[in-house]
């Protein structure tokens, strides 16, 4: 059974999807079916009021500093996801949320205003996955598709 939530430290995590623009060969997803348990694999891409169901589930006040997208791709390939459920924990639970991206979201989203979007529905950090110095070797480890 695929998790839809995982937590490692102080911090839950959001599996939304398998999809990634990439095919890094240093990917997890290449090695295991998941991390410390957690099953990752997708068998489909929930829902928003799935994400949303789990989330109440297992959110822990005192434990949780903060809720991230990141799961086996790019959270950002489900953006409708990603600011339907940030903007209901902004509203119901007021915790910081922090994506985990491949930095393409304009690749993705063509026709949106991606960062304003994202800042509007309360996204509070980015982590960007910067895996190489140039170009080239960018598209030699990642394999961009």
């Amino acid at each position: 059974m695929s998790d839809l939530v995982y937590w490692l430290g102080n911090s839950l995590y959001l599996n939304l999807t398998n999809r990634c623009p990439n095919n890094c060969y240093f990917c997890i997803k290449n090695f295991s079916k998941g991390v410390s348990g957690f099953n990752l694999v997708l068998d489909e891409e929930p829902s928003s009021a799935k994400i949303i169901a789990k989330i109440q589930e297992h959110y822990k006040k005192d434990l949780w500093k903060e809720i991230v997208f990141c799961g086996f791709g790019e959270p950002l390939m489900r953006m409708d996801c990603v600011l339907e459920v940030t903007k209901w924990i902004k509203k119901n639970l007021k915790i910081k949320v922090r994506i985990i991206t491949t930095g393409q979201a304009y690749l993705l989203n063509k026709d949106r205003k991606v960062i304003k979007k994202l800042k509007e529905a309360g996204v509070d950090k980015m982590s960007i996955s910067l895996n190489a110095q140039d170009k080239d070797t960018y598209n030699r480890i990642c394999c961009p598709k």
